[in-house]
């Protein structure tokens, strides 16, 4: 989905999309040192989460404020934060599952 996303983005696809982009991208990278915290042990993609991940989200988030209107910027945010919340959703949901 983030393949198709970025190739929307550059097909001149809605401008909120990439500070959307650059949310995910950054919550995923941090999502990672949040997994190695909570169960005290390696979370895979937590090295790469936090040198590579987040800071490519945020350099996105910084790129793009000043050329986005605040409405468009805040949508980008919105919507980066709430597909980030699906996935949290959904990757406990699967864990329980998995451990049932």
């Amino acid at each position: 989905m983030m393949i198709v996303a970025v190739f929307t983005l550059r097909a001149g696809g809605p401008p909120w999309l990439l500070p959307a982009l650059g949310m995910i991208t950054a919550v995923n990278g941090l999502g990672h040192l949040a997994g190695t915290v909570a169960t005290r042990s390696y979370s895979p993609g937590m090295i790469t989460g936090l040198l590579l991940w987040t800071p490519l989200g945020l350099a996105a988030l910084q790129v793009s404020r000043p050329t986005l209107s605040a409405p468009a910027w805040w949508l980008g945010i919105a919507a980066g934060l709430i597909v980030s919340g699906a996935v949290v959703g959904l990757a406990f949901a699967v864990s329980r599952k998995a451990t049932s």
